[in-house]
């Protein structure tokens, strides 16, 4: 850009927006920087943990109470069965067709379930879980494995759940399974003891 005094020499005002370093000289810019950091307007950025023991502590323990906090969120799960609460005798599985009628509020019938199986893990260990409608039948023909996929069916051939605990023997099992809600709603119930 040339000025308006003299058309021959040039402007050498920065751009705006321009980086000051750019427009400054090295050696200035250096004398600047070093001028705020003694005057204590610039200082050098801190480690977010510092290099030492306590430091090193610090994070250890964090990851250790984020380790510790994980293994306690996936233990409580109630997903999973406890085995642990086993006392060593028969396990016996409820198999739950899928013939019955439900009520029009299918809630109810889910809360009964619940705290059927919750009364029974206050004497032993127990469990169960509802299926979904779908299913896949897996069948080997030669070397290949073939799937299908399969929609259950109202069917007192089909399965729509299982219930798992633990008996003395068949009579007491028995006993347990005459109680399970699913015989309120004109279903039907297999009982089958596990394989040990």
């Amino acid at each position: 850009m040339m000025s308006k005094e003299n058309p021959n020499q040039e402007n050498h005002t920065p751009a705006q927006g321009s980086n000051p370093a750019d427009s400054a000289p090295t050696h200035l810019y250096t004398k600047i920087v070093e001028a705020m950091k003694t005057e204590g307007l610039l200082t050098a950025p801190k480690a977010l943990i510092p290099a030492s023991f306590t430091g090193f502590a610090s994070i250890t323990l964090l990851c250790l109470c984020i380790a510790v906090g994980a293994f306690f969120a996936g233990k409580s799960s109630n997903q999973s069965l406890i085995v642990e609460k086993s006392s060593g005798q028969p396990r016996f599985a409820l198999l739950v067709k899928a013939d019955d009628v439900p009520p029009a509020d299918g809630m109810q019938q889910f809360k009964e379930y619940t705290a059927w199986v919750e009364n029974l893990k206050k004497e032993r260990w127990a469990g169960g879980e509802a299926l979904h409608g779908k299913a896949w039948r897996l069948h080997k023909q030669g070397t290949e494995v073939e799937v299908l996929d399969h929609e259950i069916k109202t069917s007192a051939d089909e399965m729509s759940g299982y219930f798992l605990f633990e008996a003395a023997n068949k009579e007491e099992a028995l006993k347990i399974a005459r109680t399970c809600p699913h015989l309120n709603y004109q279903g039907t119930l297999e009982l089958r003891e596990i394989f040990q």
